[in-house]
């Protein structure tokens, strides 16, 4: 059975059309992975023709990240004398990436000798595609799962605090109908949150597609709002200037998760020694449109917590309360839209955040 696909391409030419046309790519080697032949869809996916792949050029045709990995399994294959099985990437000299899954048997002549080894490869790359496109959506819907868990806290707490300032013993209190006014909004704004999570989370247009132009001072006021009790509480002074950039293009409800987590970090996170003091700025820097919110807070050592500012769980107070997931949560928001953020702090003295956002 030596050479068995070139011995029946001689003999019997309806085998040559069917195994030259089948939906599958055919490669056959010998016993030190030279190509002895390859069929036309193999030829189309790996973009080279059968002349350029005999002995050891069908290799070239194999993106270099998997060379290695394929080489070795189908070396492997062969001396044990075992099935093969492998996914890996074919790239054709246009640059075309194709994903493959290969499944090869080693070839025996007439006394039972080991030859070489016979394979098909076929195209998943729709199904790689699937499958990234789940991920993502995966991760997407983990990502929304943190912010409801995480951003809906800080409106609920201070729907709870105005509660508090109701005064309960005395109906007629002059302060009562304010305080009402001001839950009433509290409710509408926490409803309207809850209506743009849901929105976002139905969306079936590709992240990008739903970007818009957002102004800074819409977005911090709806912070602002959400903080009120503490804000007031604290005595905080929070000042903004988003005369350079008033805009970005970005999703609202992320662009409020990203404002209320550095808002609420700053005021969580403030000195006791001193009233809170926030500065908020945007401008443009090259290509990123740059949102700055500066504290003067308690501050990070970032000597020895630099590179775990961003990870999942991590607290840098133990006397605040806090999850660990605030910085995540925009963290990953802003990196997978093509941005990232600058983080500058000094030990009682306080923390600046910059978050670039891509200028689309």
């Amino acid at each position: 059975m030596a050479n068995r696909v070139n011995q029946y391409t001689k003999e019997d030419q309806v085998f040559n059309v069917s195994v030259d046309n089948a939906p599958v790519g055919i490669i056959e080697t010998d016993m030190m992975g030279n190509c002895q032949y390859i069929n036309k869809t193999w030829s189309e996916m790996a973009g080279i023709s059968e002349e350029q792949a005999m002995g050891t050029g069908w290799i070239k045709s194999i993106h270099p990240e998997d060379k290695k990995y394929v080489t070795r399994s189908w070396s492997d294959a062969i001396e044990v004398q075992q099935d093969l099985f492998m996914e890996f990437r074919l790239l054709s000299s246009k640059k075309k990436v194709t994903f493959v899954q290969c499944q090869g048997s080693t070839l025996q002549n007439e006394d039972g000798e080991t030859i070489g080894l016979i394979a098909t490869v076929t195209d998943i790359s729709e199904r790689i595609q699937l499958e990234k496109e789940l991920l993502s959506k995966n991760h997407f819907l983990q990502q929304f799962r943190y912010i409801i868990s995480h951003d809906l806290r800080s409106p609920m707490r201070n729907l709870i605090a105005l509660v508090g300032f109701y005064n309960k013993d005395d109906v007629n209190d002059k302060n009562n109908p304010d305080i009402i006014d001001k839950i009433e909004q509290s409710a509408r704004k926490l409803e309207q949150l809850l209506k743009d999570l849901i929105n976002v989370t139905e969306e079936t247009k590709p992240i990008a597609e739903s970007f818009k132009e957002i102004k800074f001072n819409h977005v911090l006021n709806a912070v602002k709002d959400s903080l009120e009790s503490i804000i007031i509480k604290e005595n905080a002074k929070i000042y903004s200037d988003f005369t350079k950039t008033p805009t970005v293009k970005f999703t609202n409800i992320h662009l409020h998760s990203i404002v209320l987590n550095l808002l609420s970090n700053a005021l969580k996170y403030r000195s006791p020694d001193r009233e809170p003091e926030i500065h908020i700025r945007s401008y443009t820097k090259g290509k990123f449109i740059c949102l700055e919110v500066a504290d003067n807070g308690l501050g990070i050592d970032m000597r020895r917590n630099r590179d775990k500012m961003f990870g999942l769980f991590q607290r840098f107070h133990e006397n605040a309360d806090g999850k660990g997931l605030g910085l995540f949560i925009i963290n990953s928001i802003v990196v997978e839209n093509g941005g990232k953020i600058e983080v500058d702090s000094e030990v009682d003295k306080g923390t600046s955040f910059t978050v670039y956002f891509k200028n689309k």
